[in-house]
């Protein structure tokens, strides 16, 4: 996937965000009764940094990303791999589309696993 392909992938996903937002038609809504307080984000790259900003916008706390390149990675809060000891969180938000990532991160911090499209449904699952 180019960097091109990319940015068009995250505004892609800003723009319906904000549609359904406006609606009042996603899980997002569903998560400000308090479910949801804290949040992690597999993937600290262009859409990972877009995700955080949407969520803190209302009022969801990002507390880390997890990202195979934590090394790396310089952002405002922590970036760690999955070998390391990270926050407990109520759910965690994948940026990339890969199951066996998915299945890893449901086992390891038995939470709630989402793709970060999902989060756009309506679902309450």
């Amino acid at each position: 996937i180019t960097q091109l392909e990319k940015y068009r992938e995250t505004l892609e996903f800003i723009q319906e965000w904000n549609r359904r937002i406006k609606q009042k038609d996603s899980l997002i809504l569903n998560w400000l009764n308090g479910s949801v307080q804290k949040v992690s984000i597999y993937g600290a790259g262009i859409l990972g940094q877009s995700i955080k900003e949407l969520l803190e916008e209302i009022g969801i706390q990002v507390v880390c990303y997890l990202d195979i390149n934590a090394e790396y990675m310089k952002r405002d809060i922590p970036v760690y791999n999955m070998d390391m000891e990270v926050e407990d969180v109520d759910l965690i938000v994948l940026t990339i589309k890969q199951s066996q990532i998915k299945q890893d991160l449901e086992k390891k911090f038995h939470g709630r696993v989402f793709y970060a499209e999902e989060l756009l449904t309506n679902n309450t699952k």
